[in-house]
């Protein structure tokens, strides 16, 4: 979304989450994580979505990662957020495993209580998330850029 907003122009490369492409030895010889995104930037490489959104940002000196050191720290914060604590929830233990065929517990009861921690967690962080994030002065996040 972020390069789309931007009018960047970049080569994409699908990857089949489905199909478990990620795992596959050509994709884990770019990321032995099996994750995506990657961007690759002549000889450069990143591995992680944050760390990419950062960069590219950089590169087209974008207001939505400011420049004032206590303004980017919010960002950074609220990525860190994102990335360490909704994300648990949300993309790991709600998501994949109702999406992903890898993603899934082995074992039904396994995957009922991962299913209802994720349910729990992500309403909790949601209401973090609406609470005390939404509307307050994130510049570039949340709040005004």
């Amino acid at each position: 979304m972020f390069i789309a907003d931007h009018g960047m122009e970049v080569e994409q490369q699908v990857v089949d989450l489905t199909a478990g492409e990620q795992y596959q030895p050509a994709f884990a010889a770019i990321n032995p994580n099996n994750a995506v995104p990657v961007l690759e930037d002549g000889g450069f490489r990143l591995t992680e979505c944050s760390a990419i959104l950062k960069y590219l940002a950089d590169v087209v000196d974008s207001s939505t990662y400011p420049k004032p050191l206590q303004a980017r720290a919010q960002v950074n914060s609220a990525m860190e957020w994102i990335n360490t604590g909704f994300y648990r929830a949300f993309g790991y233990n709600l998501c994949y495993p109702q999406v992903l065929p890898h993603g899934k517990w082995p074992d039904p009861t396994a995957q009922s209580l991962a299913l209802s921690a994720g349910r729990a967690g992500s309403r909790k962080l949601l209401g973090v998330m609406n609470d005390h994030m939404l509307g307050q002065a994130i510049p570039g996040c949340v709040g005004t850029v």
